[in-house]
């Protein structure tokens, strides 16, 4: 553990299995083949705001923020560098882009959580809660063909009401809010109703192992008030790249659900537009929970719980959990 400073959703909870089917994305036809644009987008014909993909769902162009390298970012959009506040931003009030009924005769795509490995916070010292989690991934082969697709892998940890999520993502593909394009990219996400803000993007290859950090560091009294800090940090252990993040919550909601690894995707229409090696591993993993006091760290392992949606196409889905970390077939 680093010594750091600093889903269908209706009303269900993620270890019920529930994330829901999201096949009613339009798809892009030839259009699609065009290197570089955002084709998820497209498809949902953008008019003044468009509605973009991220990896807790579709939200507004306008709720979602890049923000610098090292940042803190507050919930009422407040962005800061070194104490220095570099940018504010109206809270969001458009929320989620809700299911719509798909086109009749249109090939059908994958659009959401595919696969997910989670486990609900026992109760241990007195805490229900997770406060961290640590591990690596190891960045699979690039799909054999590119027609649209836009892939997410990550782990993560999020309440138990889906209000947000904190998550390190590898990204590959077009569509996304923050850009890419066909080629693997880990940034940092904060995801909520209020707003979405992601770190900066680092480059990543075939083979690259990734090491991540998501931890709260407790509460601490900022320029503007009283604030719940996290802290997420994604470093390439080839190059040495680091990219970080820093959320901050007025209102604590205690991140009840633990992600190991989930696969997250978005115009899929074809096997083949998953990576070639059909596995993502993540490896060396640890959750944590506080306890006697809320920054005490203790490795706890949990019982996870290995989930999958019903999508299309059909490929071959499966997810093996371990003590260590999870595998992620397709």
């Amino acid at each position: 553990m680093p010594n750091v400073s600093a889903r269908c959703r209706g009303g269900q909870d993620e270890v019920s299995g529930c994330r829901g089917d999201c096949s009613w994305l339009v798809g892009c036809g030839d259009s699609a083949k065009e290197e570089g644009t955002s084709i998820v987008t497209a498809a949902l014909t953008p008019i003044g705001d468009p509605w973009v993909a991220t990896p807790m769902g579709f939200r507004r162009q306008s709720c979602v923020h890049q923000i610098p390298d090292g940042a803190t970012v507050t919930d009422d959009g407040i962005v800061s560098v070194n104490g220095v506040t570099v940018a504010t931003y109206p809270r969001c009030t458009s929320g989620t882009r809700p299911p719509q009924e798909s086109v009749v005769g249109q090939v059908p795509a994958t659009n959401g959580w595919v696969e997910w490995d989670v486990a609900t916070a026992p109760t241990l010292n007195g805490f229900n809660w997770w406060n961290a989690i640590a591990g690596n991934f190891t960045v699979p082969a690039p799909p054999t063909s590119n027609s649209g697709q836009l892939l997410y892998f990550f782990p993560g940890m999020e309440p138990s009401d889906g209000s947000f999520i904190v998550q390190p993502v590898l990204q590959y593909g077009v569509g996304s809010a923050n850009g890419g394009g066909y080629s693997y990219a880990v940034a940092n996400w904060y995801v909520s109703s209020g707003g979405t803000y992601v770190s900066p993007m680092i480059p990543a290859v075939q083979g690259d192992v990734i090491t991540t950090t998501t931890q709260f560091n407790g509460t601490d009294f900022t320029r503007v008030g009283t604030f719940n800090k996290w802290y997420i940090w994604s470093k390439n252990t080839r190059t040495g790249q680091t990219t970080t993040a820093q959320p901050e919550f007025q209102n604590l909601q205690y991140t009840a659900l633990a992600f190991k690894g989930v696969l997250e995707a978005y115009n899929v229409t074809a096997c083949n537009q998953y990576p070639p090696d059909n596995v993502m591993n993540f490896f060396s993993e640890a959750t944590y929970m506080p306890g006697p006091n809320w920054n005490n760290f203790n490795n706890v392992q949990g019982s996870f719980i290995t989930r999958r949606s019903t999508v299309t196409p059909a490929c071959a889905f499966g997810l093996t959990d371990s003590s260590g970390g999870a595998s992620i077939f397709y």
